[in-house]
Formats: structure tokens, sequence, C-alpha cells
């Protein structure tokens, strides 16, 4: 596939493109569509930012073939946690994934974020091998996980699939 035909671009300036995101999206992770597409018209340049990796077909058309959203960590000012990193699955494989974590990478860069955060529960390989290390969870709601106060909360520990990883933005 042309890297000339592909470009990535914040998906509030492109409204016209939330269906298709929204499509994408629950062809990997089923959610109603009414609450996904609440979530992806909150993209704005002052985070939650969802960005759309998109295909300029033959006839100019744009066709949505990927999509990360980057959100604020209360906790950690400089730093950004993408999630809903996916493209299109007949399309896996020829380094679209790789091209847009990089491109998420710089527009996280671009809004003075030096630290990049994810979660995942079985890409740890991929993700490895684009910089990212493994640490500790971390809360993109307000605190650490580590501070909440549990004096009067009784809780059941699940442990959790999910690997959190960061990478330290260049």
């Amino acid at each position: 596939m042309a890297m000339e035909r592909l470009e990535v671009f914040p998906l509030h300036r492109n409204k016209h493109l939330i269906k298709q995101c929204c499509d994408l999206i629950n062809s990997e992770w089923s959610r109603s569509e009414m609450a996904r597409l609440h979530s992806l018209e909150a993209s704005c340049d002052t985070l939650p930012t969802s960005l759309v990796l998109v295909k300029t077909e033959e006839d100019n058309s744009k066709k949505v073939i990927g999509h990360s959203k980057i959100t604020p960590i209360p906790s950690i000012p400089d730093g950004g946690f993408i999630e809903t990193v996916v493209i299109e699955n007949h399309l896996r494989g020829k380094g679209l994934g790789k091209y847009i974590v990089y491109k998420t990478e710089e527009y996280m860069k671009t809004l003075g974020l030096n630290v990049a955060y994810l979660s995942t529960i079985n890409k740890q390989e991929f993700y490895s091998k684009l910089g990212y290390i493994q640490c500790q969870p971390i809360s993109i709601y307000g605190g650490c996980l580590s501070s909440i106060n549990h004096s009067n909360v009784v809780s059941v520990i699940v442990p959790s699939r999910k690997t959190f990883m960061k990478k330290q933005l260049k």
C-alpha cells in the first residue's frame, strides 16, 4: 500500500468520517453505536483526541482504515494514554499499525507530551518493537492506582490481563 495515499489527522476536524470510524472500532470491540459515537464526538484539540488513518481512494473519497485515541492522564501532566489502536482487519501485517502509532506519537509531541502510555492484552511484542517497555499500571481517571484510600472500601482484587507499557517521546 502506497504511503503517499495515506494520511493521519484528527477526527474532529473531519466529522463526516465519524460513522466510518465507529464502524471500524466496533468491528474489533463491539459496543453500542450510540456510546461509540458519543466517545468519538468528544475528540478535540486539547484531549481526548481521536486520530484516523485514512486512505484516499481512486475517486478521491476518503476511507477510514485505522484509528488511535489519545487521552489525558490527570496525574501525569506530561503524559498521554494511547488507546483504541486498530487497523482494518484485512490490512493488518502491512506496517499500518506501526505507522499510526508513530503518527500518534508525533501528534502527542506537538501537544507538549513527553511520555506515551498504553495498555494491551496480547500485543506486548508489537509495542516492544516500537520502543515501549512494561511499566506499573496507571489510572487515566485521576490519581495513581496505589494512592487510592481503601480504608472504607471492601473490594475483590481481580487480576488484570492487561500489560501497561510506556515510551519516552524524544
